[in-house]
Parts: C-alpha cells; sequence; structure tokens
C-alpha cells in the first residue's frame, strides 16, 4: 500500500467532523481492507470463527446441564 493511500485512509478515519461517511470515503476503506486480504488472513478469521462457534456452544451445553441439576435437585 502506497504512503499516500495510507495518509488518506488515516484522514477518513480521524476525522470527527462528518457524520456519515461519503462513498468516497467507504471506498478507500474498502480498498484498504482489500489490499490487506489474503487467503492467511481468511484461514486465521475462519478458524477464529469456528473457535467462537464451539466456545458457545459449550457454553450453552454446560447451562443446560446446570439447569438440569438444579431441576433434578429441586423435584427430589
Amino acid at each position: 500500500m502506497k504512503m499516500s493511500q495510507n495518509n488518506r485512509i488515516a484522514s477518513v478515519l480521524n476525522d470527527q467532523t462528518t457524520d456519515e461517511p461519503t462513498p468516497k470515503d467507504i471506498a478507500i476503506e474498502c480498498e484498504a481492507i482489500r489490499s490487506n486480504w489474503t487467503p492467511e488472513v481468511q484461514r486465521r478469521r475462519e478458524i477464529i470463527r469456528r473457535f467462537d462457534q464451539s466456545s458457545r456452544l459449550f457454553e450453552a451445553n454446560l447451562r443446560f446441564i446446570e439447569f438440569l441439576i438444579q431441576r433434578s435437585e429441586t423435584t427430589n
């Protein structure tokens, strides 16, 4: 990425005067994302997403087991 493009992106991201980004601002941000996107980044994000999903599933299963334990204790 060229230095001037980095400066433009930084100025867009640091600009506190605009409430809504312009189409040009959005295009600059999209280009920055695309220029830094690689298959390795995609692979890492996929691993993180799968890990997050499995963590949420584990927590949900744990809450359900705790619910069953509490229910069995109150019914006996």
